[in-house]
């Protein structure tokens, strides 16, 4: 039974990818097509930019960050990506393709310090925390 959110009913976490393709994420497979791509606070990577604007940097700002580089660089992954984010945890739900391609798109804002600028300013300013 797959739940609202996408997750199954009972939990189950059927492999965990921890490789170069995601990381630093982790790519979660929960069965049945559903995915999670994480990001624990242990591996969020500090940006000066975070301090500048007063940004915790935490779940919620990578959040931000995803939506925002998804809407700028790939408009076609919107939609078929939630987000179930917590303070010290990133958290995107989709299927294996559209996390996989999210995931490239964080990778590269972490390595590109202009990138990840222009995804804090064009991001959402009520979901940047």
């Amino acid at each position: 039974e797959v739940a609202h959110d996408g997750l199954r009913g009972d939990q189950t976490i059927l492999h965990v990818e921890d490789d170069a393709e995601v990381a630093p994420c982790r790519l979660v497979d929960h069965g049945e097509g559903r995915y999670s791509l994480c990001l624990d606070d242990f591996r969020m990577p500090r940006s000066a930019i975070f301090d500048e604007r007063g940004l915790q940097g935490g779940g919620y700002t990578w959040e931000a960050i995803a939506d925002s580089l998804a809407r700028l660089r790939r408009p076609e992954l919107v939609d078929g990506v939630s987000y179930d984010s917590e303070a010290g945890m990133f958290v995107a739900l989709g299927t294996r393709p559209t996390l996989v391609a999210l995931a490239h798109l964080l990778q590269e804002a972490m390595d590109d310090e202009a990138l990840l600028r222009a995804a804090v300013d064009a991001a959402d300013p009520d979901r940047l925390e």
